[in-house]
């Protein structure tokens, strides 16, 4: 089996300016991000596979290429991370025929070369067209947080919706009572070759549109996206105060 990992990283952010380059615990977010999956090394009888960043920002490439990480350029404007992994995948790795294409947010610094393989276990078993992760969760502040990304699925692990809002909703739940476990999104995607050209060929979809969740546009137009759920922690990086939490789960 071969699979492709690729980062998509972008200096600008609207909440986070330059944030791929905020330091982690003595490292950079991207850097932490390509050396969890370089270690899929390990699982060289697994699979073989080939780790790279996909950047618009000569910084970010200079950054890696420093270290001698692997980064190829996208510079087009384009509406999603999924969209620059395509324009990656299109332009520098299709001759290659891979299996998966892993498309891995440059903010998750927490996830591991090992979350991926059993992302792909599940893929492959369940033949879903897209994989992705979620962890249970009960903190009531990050349910209503719009930055937390929240999915619900069906009992074989499709998902049925993700949201920004808080669902599923509980009107039985009582003020200040213990919230009931809810999943979070966690921001990696599993393509087929396939599914990747299938999902890039679609118009932007409503709502995706109104959410500003790119996995919309596969759910109202029918692509399967399965949702593993870990059993470990999981935080993004989408403020300068998440770096404070990271650091403390490192620590």
């Amino acid at each position: 089996m071969k699979i492709l990992v690729l980062i998509p990283s972008r200096y600008g952010s609207t909440r986070f300016p330059g944030k791929p380059l905020a330091m982690i615990a003595g490292k950079s977010l991207i850097q932490h991000c390509y050396d969890n999956f370089m270690k899929l090394a390990k699982f060289s009888s697994w699979c073989e596979f080939e780790v790279a960043v996909v950047t618009d920002s000569e910084q970010i490439e200079n950054h890696l290429k420093s270290s001698h990480s692997n980064c190829v350029r996208v510079d087009d404007e384009t509406e999603s991370g999924s969209e620059r992994i395509f324009l990656a995948y299109q332009r520098f790795f299709s001759m290659k025929h891979f299996d998966f294409i892993v498309n891995v947010q440059g903010d998750e610094p927490l996830l591991l070369a090992d979350d991926l393989k059993k992302l792909i276990d599940f893929q492959k078993i369940n033949n879903f067209e897209i994989a992705t992760l979620c962890t249970s969760q009960t903190s009531h502040e990050n349910f209503i947080n719009p930055n937390f990304v929240k999915v619900v699925r069906a009992s074989n692990g499709q998902a049925i919706y993700f949201s920004r809002s808080p669902i599923p909703y509980n009107r039985e739940e009582k003020l200040n009572s213990n919230i009931e476990p809810w999943l979070l999104h966690a921001g990696v995607y599993s393509y087929t070759p396939e599914s990747l050209i299938k999902y890039n060929k679609l118009e932007t979809s409503n709502l995706e549109k109104l959410e500003k969740l790119e996995q919309l546009r596969a759910i109202e137009n029918n692509i399967s996206i399965g949702v593993l759920s870990l059993d470990k922690v999981l935080q993004g990086v989408d403020t300068p105060e998440d770096i404070n939490n990271i650091e403390k789960y490192l620590n």
